[in-house]
Protein backbone atom coordinates (compact mmCIF):
# COMPACT_ATOMS: atom_id res chain seq x y z
CA UNK A 1 0.00 0.00 0.00
CA UNK A 2 2.87 2.31 0.63
CA UNK A 3 4.21 1.61 -2.67
CA UNK A 4 0.69 2.96 -4.25
CA UNK A 5 0.83 6.06 -2.00
CA UNK A 6 4.13 6.99 -3.64
CA UNK A 7 3.80 6.17 -7.05
CA UNK A 8 0.20 8.30 -7.12
CA UNK A 9 2.53 11.68 -5.12
CA UNK A 10 5.00 11.14 -7.67
CA UNK A 11 2.38 11.35 -10.62
CA UNK A 12 0.35 14.05 -8.44
CA UNK A 13 3.64 16.11 -7.98
CA UNK A 14 4.80 15.47 -11.67
CA UNK A 15 1.31 17.02 -13.33
CA UNK A 16 1.03 19.89 -10.68
CA UNK A 17 5.08 20.61 -12.01
CA UNK A 18 4.25 20.54 -15.51
CA UNK A 19 1.32 22.77 -15.26
CA UNK A 20 4.11 25.39 -13.01
CA UNK A 21 6.19 25.07 -15.59
CA UNK A 22 3.73 26.43 -18.10
CA UNK A 23 3.49 29.46 -15.82
CA UNK A 24 0.71 28.43 -14.02
CA UNK A 25 0.47 29.94 -10.17
CA UNK A 26 -0.47 26.87 -7.80
CA UNK A 27 -1.14 28.71 -4.33
CA UNK A 28 -0.48 24.91 -2.33
CA UNK A 29 0.69 22.67 -4.55
CA UNK A 30 -0.06 20.00 -1.55
CA UNK A 31 -3.79 20.39 -1.69
CA UNK A 32 -4.50 20.61 -5.45
CA UNK A 33 -5.11 17.93 -7.87
CA UNK A 34 -4.41 18.46 -11.73
CA UNK A 35 -4.92 15.41 -14.12
CA UNK A 36 -2.57 14.01 -16.97
CA UNK A 37 -4.48 15.88 -19.60
CA UNK A 38 -5.89 19.39 -17.94
CA UNK A 39 -4.71 22.42 -20.12
CA UNK A 40 -4.37 25.91 -19.42
CA UNK A 41 -3.60 28.75 -20.70
CA UNK A 42 -1.66 32.16 -19.23
CA UNK A 43 -1.61 33.72 -16.03
CA UNK A 44 -4.36 31.45 -14.40
CA UNK A 45 -4.52 31.02 -10.38
CA UNK A 46 -5.23 28.10 -8.69
CA UNK A 47 -5.87 28.30 -5.32
CA UNK A 48 -5.91 24.95 -2.53
CA UNK A 49 -8.55 22.29 -2.39
CA UNK A 50 -9.03 22.42 -6.48
CA UNK A 51 -9.36 19.21 -8.51
CA UNK A 52 -9.21 19.67 -11.95
CA UNK A 53 -9.80 15.80 -14.20
CA UNK A 54 -10.22 14.84 -17.41
CA UNK A 55 -9.49 16.97 -20.83
CA UNK A 56 -10.24 20.49 -19.08
CA UNK A 57 -9.03 23.64 -20.54
CA UNK A 58 -8.62 26.57 -18.39
CA UNK A 59 -8.29 30.57 -20.38
CA UNK A 60 -5.98 32.76 -19.60
CA UNK A 61 -6.56 34.55 -16.58
CA UNK A 62 -8.94 32.22 -15.14
CA UNK A 63 -8.96 32.06 -11.38
CA UNK A 64 -10.16 28.73 -9.39
CA UNK A 65 -10.84 28.70 -6.00
CA UNK A 66 -11.61 25.55 -4.21
CA UNK A 67 -13.50 24.09 -7.00
CA UNK A 68 -14.14 20.54 -8.67
CA UNK A 69 -13.54 20.57 -12.19
CA UNK A 70 -13.89 17.59 -14.79
CA UNK A 71 -14.09 18.13 -18.72
CA UNK A 72 -14.99 21.41 -18.12
CA UNK A 73 -14.14 24.39 -20.50
CA UNK A 74 -13.31 27.27 -18.60
CA UNK A 75 -13.55 30.80 -20.15
CA UNK A 76 -10.87 33.73 -20.39
CA UNK A 77 -10.91 36.00 -17.42
CA UNK A 78 -13.22 33.47 -15.39
CA UNK A 79 -13.36 32.84 -11.98
CA UNK A 80 -14.96 29.78 -10.57
CA UNK A 81 -15.08 29.61 -6.88
CA UNK A 82 -16.28 26.62 -4.09
CA UNK A 83 -18.36 25.05 -7.18
CA UNK A 84 -18.50 21.61 -9.12
CA UNK A 85 -18.62 21.15 -12.36
CA UNK A 86 -18.65 18.54 -15.13
CA UNK A 87 -18.77 18.10 -18.61
CA UNK A 88 -19.77 21.92 -19.56
CA UNK A 89 -17.93 25.47 -20.13
CA UNK A 90 -18.00 28.83 -18.47
CA UNK A 91 -18.35 32.03 -20.66
CA UNK A 92 -15.29 34.17 -20.46
CA UNK A 93 -15.42 36.53 -17.83
CA UNK A 94 -17.89 34.71 -16.09
CA UNK A 95 -18.01 34.22 -12.05
CA UNK A 96 -19.30 30.78 -10.78
CA UNK A 97 -21.03 31.54 -7.19
CA UNK A 98 -20.16 29.23 -4.40
CA UNK A 99 -21.91 26.37 -4.06
CA UNK A 100 -23.09 26.10 -7.49
CA UNK A 101 -23.34 22.67 -9.00
CA UNK A 102 -23.50 22.62 -12.99
CA UNK A 103 -23.37 19.22 -15.03
CA UNK A 104 -23.67 18.99 -19.09
CA UNK A 105 -23.99 16.33 -21.07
Amino acid sequence: MKELYQAYSWLKNRYIEQAMDQGVQIVDPVRTVIGKDAEFGHDVIVHPNTEIYGSTKVGDYAVLESSHLDNVEVGRGSKISHAWLKNCRTEDEETVQPMTVKEGH
